[in-house]
């Protein structure tokens, strides 16, 4: 009796062993190991998650045109200026980033920087965006990217100061973080992973100098300032804009009567009979209709000011934004003279002003 109870002990006992052998077995089966390089092991249970994005999300893609226009543009322009009457080629550098806030609606949006695909590129660029998954039915952008504030705003900052430099002569890379854009929304309901209907356009104005020395002697510019002869102040260095509902940035802070930029190192030298090109951008002014413009050049062989006739002025009225101005400096014998070209970036209007 003894012998039989203790037999089916043993019986349960073994049976309870088969069992738990059974369980282990199948919990190994449910797991995938994964291998870094042959170094570690990690065990992630199957259907599980280790907190990293699987590789589907990692690998979603998004591209994008922006297309050659008059109206689409990036921040650096073609240093080569047509003649009048010709369209001055955009440009996008190697290493250009646009964000673009991309969802299912207005209020479902997710940052998403899409990286320029390939070398310099002129007039047309295709962008390509790697990372998660998002839905692509209502998108808008900016550049370069910034934050977007819970009010939908980004704040714009274009220094006046001089605190701008260009780097070399006719040289427009340093434009690229001080001359933002927008794409306006585009809603397209059919998704997908290309982005059509992106337009670019420049929220702020853009004054390019072209230096000419007419001496025979060379110099080294060192700095540009244009300002109000009667000190009225009409430039300003910050604003904020709403890419979904605005087409102008709003101007905010203390004017001023003057913006001014600067060359790195000991200046632009521009040798005899030679051209260079500098470039400043401003945020959108106040109207100066009434005010004559002064531009000071300093350079190694000392400071030069010369008022631009009022009708100049009558003209421009302000600088506004995706508009260009070119300011015609020749460096002569007895000081600087001044000559003008308006050119509209957004219509390509050419208007001819008189300077004495």
């Amino acid at each position: 009796m003894a012998n039989g109870n203790l037999t089916g002990v043993m019986n349960r006992i073994n049976k309870l062993l088969i069992l738990m052998a059974l369980i282990v077995a199948f919990a190994s089966c449910s797991k995938t190991e994964l291998t870094d390089n042959g170094n570690n092991s990690v065990e992630t249970p199957s259907g599980g998650s280790d907190n990293q994005p699987s590789e589907e999300v990692t690998e979603f893609r998004i591209s994008m045109q922006v297309a050659e226009s008059s109206k689409s543009s990036r921040a650096s322009v073609d240093e080569n200026l047509p003649a009048n009457g010709g369209q001055l080629q955009v440009r996008w550098d190697s290493g250009d980033k646009v964000r673009m806030m991309v969802g299912s609606s207005a209020d479902d949006v997710k940052a998403c920087d899409f990286s320029l695909v390939g070398g310099t590129s002129m007039g047309s660029g295709n962008f390509e965006y790697v990372g998660e998954e998002v839905q692509t039915n209502y998108y808008y952008g900016i550049y370069p990217p910034m934050e977007i504030g819970s009010n939908g705003e980004v704040q714009l900052n274009v220094p006046i100061d001089g605190t701008i430099r260009q780097a070399a002569e006719d040289d427009s890379r340093h434009l690229g973080k001080y001359r933002p854009m927008y794409a306006a929304p585009v809603r397209n309901e059919a998704g997908g992973n290309v982005l059509i209907g992106v337009v670019f356009k420049h929220l702020t104005s853009l004054i390019i100098f072209k230096v000419t020395n007419s001496t025979d002697e060379t110099f080294n510019l060192i700095s540009i300032e244009l300002s109000t002869s009667d000190g009225k102040t009409v430039f300003y260095s910050s604003a904020s804009f709403n890419p979904q509902n605005q087409t102008e940035a709003v101007t905010d802070g203390s004017p001023s009567a003057s913006v001014a930029f600067g060359f790195d190192g000991n200046g632009m030298q521009v040798t005899s009979q030679e051209m260079k090109k500098a470039y400043l951008p401003v945020l959108p002014t106040d109207d100066f209709s009434s005010s004559q413009l002064r531009v000071k050049a300093v350079t190694d062989k000392g400071e030069f000011i010369t008022d631009i006739p009022a009708a100049a002025s009558q003209t421009l009225k302000r600088f506004q934004a995706g508009s260009y101005c070119i300011f015609n400096l020749k460096k002569t014998t007895t000081g600087i003279t001044v000559g003008m070209e308006v050119q509209g970036w957004e219509d390509g209007e050419i208007v001819d002003v008189p300077i004495l």
